[in-house]
C-alpha cells in the first residue's frame, strides 16, 4: 500500500511537472472566457478595435491611393501607437485573467504601474513582427518565440519587474511545457485556419444575399470575384485575430500560471481553496 501510495504521488508530480494535456488547457480556458465578465471583454475590444480599424485603414489606403506616400510616414505612426495601444490593453487583459484564475484581490494601477507597462511593451512586442516571421521559416523555434510575446502580454503588466525581468520570466516559461505549447498551436492554427474559411464565405455571400433576399446593391457584388484582393483578406484575417486572440491569451495566461506554480504550489492553493468552498457549500445545503 506504501509503495502504491509512493508511486501515485511521484506520478502526480512528475504530470503537474510536465504540465496538463493541450485539449485540458484549451477547455479550461474555454470555461475561464465563459465566465468573464462583459466589462473584461469590452475592455479588450476598446484597445483591440480601434488598432484593427486603423490597419485596414492604412492598408487599404497603402496599396490603393496612388499619392499615398505622401502621408505614409504620419499613417504609420498612427498605426504604431494604436498598435502599442492594443498591447497595453491586452495585457490589462491577462493581468484580469490572472487576478480571476488565481482568485486573489485585484492589485490598482498607479501612474508608475501604468507607464512600466507602456514602456515594457513598447519595447519589446514590436520586435515581434520582425522575429515571429523569421522564427516561422525554422518552424518549431516559432512555437517558442509565439510563446515568449505571449508571455510577454501576460507577465509585463505585474508587480515592479523591468524590461529584463519580464523577458527572463517570458523566456523561461516559454521553454517550460514544450510538447504542450506545440501541441496547442497546431491545434488551434488548424481552429483559425477553420475560421478564416467561415469568414471568408460569410463576407462573400453576405452581399449577395442581400441582393437576392432584400434587392441591394452594392459594391461587392457588381465586383464578382474581383472583390477577392488583397484588402479583403486582410479583413478576413483582423476578423480572425480578433475572435481567436481572446482564447489564446486565456491559454498563456493559464500556461504562466502553472509554470510559476512549479516554485509558488498556488495552482495547489487554488485547489484547496475550491474544495473548501464546496465544502463549506455541502454543509449550509
Amino acid at each position: 500500500m506504501e509503495g502504491s501510495a509512493g508511486h501515485d504521488k511521484m506520478s502526480r508530480k512528475k504530470r503537474r511537472q510536465s504540465g496538463k494535456s493541450a485539449v485540458g488547457i484549451i477547455e479550461e480556458a474555454t470555461h475561464l472566457l465563459r465566465i468573464l465578465p462583459a466589462s473584461i471583454f469590452i475592455g479588450y475590444y476598446v484597445g483591440s478595435l480601434p488598432f484593427v480599424a486603423g490597419f485596414l485603414y492604412f492598408w487599404a489606403d497603402m496599396s490603393r491611393d496612388a499619392f499615398a506616400y505622401r502621408h505614409a510616414a504620419e499613417a504609420s505612426f498612427v498605426v504604431a501607437v494604436l498598435f502599442v495601444w492594443m498591447k497595453c490593453l491586452q495585457a490589462v487583459f491577462a493581468e484580469q485573467l490572472s487576478t480571476l484564475i488565481s482568485n486573489g484581490p485585484s492589485i490598482g494601477w498607479s501612474i508608475k504601474r501604468v507607464l512600466r507597462l507602456i514602456v515594457i511593451q513598447t519595447a519589446v512586442q514590436p520586435t515581434g513582427l520582425l522575429t515571429l516571421p523569421v522564427a516561422a521559416l525554422a518552424l518549431v523555434p516559432l512555437g517558442w518565440t509565439y510563446a515568449f510575446y505571449q508571455n510577454v502580454t501576460v507577465l509585463g503588466g505585474r508587480g515592479t519587474a523591468g524590461i529584463g525581468d519580464v523577458c527572463r520570466k517570458s523566456f523561461r516559461q516559454a521553454m517550460l511545457f514544450q510538447a504542450q505549447n506545440h501541441i496547442l498551436l497546431s491545434i488551434l492554427s488548424l481552429f483559425g485556419f477553420f475560421v478564416f474559411l467561415n469568414t471568408v464565405m460569410v463576407m462573400f455571400m453576405t452581399p449577395h444575399m442581400l441582393n437576392t433576399f432584400f434587392g441591394i446593391e452594392t459594391v461587392f457584388t457588381r465586383a464578382g470575384l474581383s472583390m477577392f484582393n488583397t484588402t479583403f483578406f486582410a479583413a478576413a484575417f483582423v476578423i480572425v485575430y480578433v475572435l481567436v486572440d481572446p482564447l489564446m491569451k486565456a491559454i498563456y495566461t493559464l500556461r504562466c500560471f502553472y509554470g510559476e506554480s512549479l516554485h509558488t504550489g498556488e495552482d495547489l492553493l487554488v485547489e484547496l481553496k475550491g474544495f473548501q468552498t464546496e465544502k463549506e457549500g455541502l454543509r449550509c445545503e
